[in-house]
């Protein structure tokens, strides 16, 4: 669902950096772009599989606006309507929309520990 994406920049003393035929950096900063929008778009098909679905979150934190926030068992986000007392408690959650890079649902039962 994620990937880190970095440009090659010489490091003194390894191989690559002695190699004659070095990527210019308006290719690097090409091929860069093009793989974010790749893994942009992997991301979201991936996330977008999960709604209508159930998951178990274990709540981490309260947001700002009188929700809770927390991550499934494959460190999925997802934000959920509630209070501090269900901080550091499984919940199974149905997955109802997504909003940007995180998944929103309801509370369909707590799962104590």
């Amino acid at each position: 669902a994620s990937a880190h994406i970095f440009k090659y920049s010489k490091r003194q003393g390894t191989a690559a950096a002695s190699m004659k035929e070095q990527v210019s950096p308006q290719i690097k900063e090409e091929r860069s772009k093009l793989l974010l929008e790749l893994v942009n778009l992997q991301k979201t098909a991936f996330l977008k599989r999960y709604i209508n679905k159930i998951v178990d979150v274990l709540v981490e934190q309260e947001t700002d606006n009188g929700e809770v926030q927390g991550l499934t068992n494959n460190y999925i986000n997802v934000v959920i309507k509630g209070d501090k007392s269900l901080l550091n408690q499984v919940v199974s959650v149905k997955i109802t929309e997504m909003i940007g890079e995180s998944l929103y649902g309801e509370i369909i039962q707590r799962n104590y520990n």
